[in-house]
């Protein structure tokens, strides 16, 4: 009897780890896992003690889909699980019942719940990881992000003729800051240490807020700048 409701609930819960519904969960992943694990771990939860309520109810029922048998209990419990995905996850055997999914509904509202935590979550994963990053990894963080958010609006404000222009510009501006983060080292008087180091404490918080703003989960960190042409040309340029 054990066996069919720890079946019934292993099987319902399995349907819950795609339960945490957000574009942002690959972001939530990489900077806040803990959190990400707990919503997840409560829509499994919830999903498995439908589950167990369904193989109770079948039980109370006297349906045995495999026969009544100790040897019966699995595929029995197997079942239960089965039926409870289909009722709570319908979509998944036609996309025709996604309006009906009620097990989409619920994660869609537990996500709702959970949004403003993970995001809390994630933007201090982001701070500390951001924060502990050398001054190079930390110069090829802004120049993937440079590249991959502000470039483009560039290229949509203004002309062909023009955007080249202004790209090339803000590139000389960016490779000046550059240069003054590869400066910035801590003086001996502690009163100008904050002064000292303030373009790269400005550049921490502008990799930081790209990151959270754009909910980024695939910006590469803790790496030496490289990659695409344009960097080199950049690194090129400064020499």
């Amino acid at each position: 009897m054990l066996s069919e409701y720890l079946t019934a609930a292993v099987v319902a819960a399995l349907a819950g780890i795609t339960g945490l519904k957000d574009e942002r969960v690959p972001y939530w992943w990489r900077f806040c896992m803990g959190g990400v694990l707990v919503a997840s771990g409560t829509i499994m939860l919830l999903y498995a003690s439908f589950g167990l309520l369904l193989t109770g109810i079948a039980n109370a029922l006297g349906w045995h889909p495999f026969g009544a048998a100790a040897v019966d209990h699995w595929a029995n419990g197997g079942i239960y699980g089965l039926i409870t995905v289909a009722v709570l996850r319908p979509e998944i055997l036609a996309a025709v019942f996604a309006p009906l999914s009620a097990g989409q509904m619920l994660a869609e509202r537990l996500t709702k719940r959970f949004g403003e935590w993970l995001e809390a979550g994630a933007a201090r994963g982001v701070a500390r990881v951001v924060g502990n990053l050398q001054i190079e990894p930390l110069i090829a963080a802004d120049l993937q992000l440079f590249y991959r958010y502000e470039v483009p609006v560039i290229q949509d404000e203004r002309p062909l003729l023009t955007a080249e222009r202004a790209i090339t510009g803000a590139e000389w501006l960016r490779g000046k800051l550059h240069d003054q983060v590869r400066r910035s080292k801590p003086p001996r008087d502690s009163d100008q240490a904050n002064l000292a180091l303030a373009p790269v404490e400005y550049l921490r918080h502008s990799v930081e807020t790209k990151i959270v703003e754009k909910n980024d989960a695939t910006v590469h960190l803790n790496r030496e700048p490289r990659g695409p042409a344009v960097f080199r040309r950049l690194a090129a340029a400064r020499k």
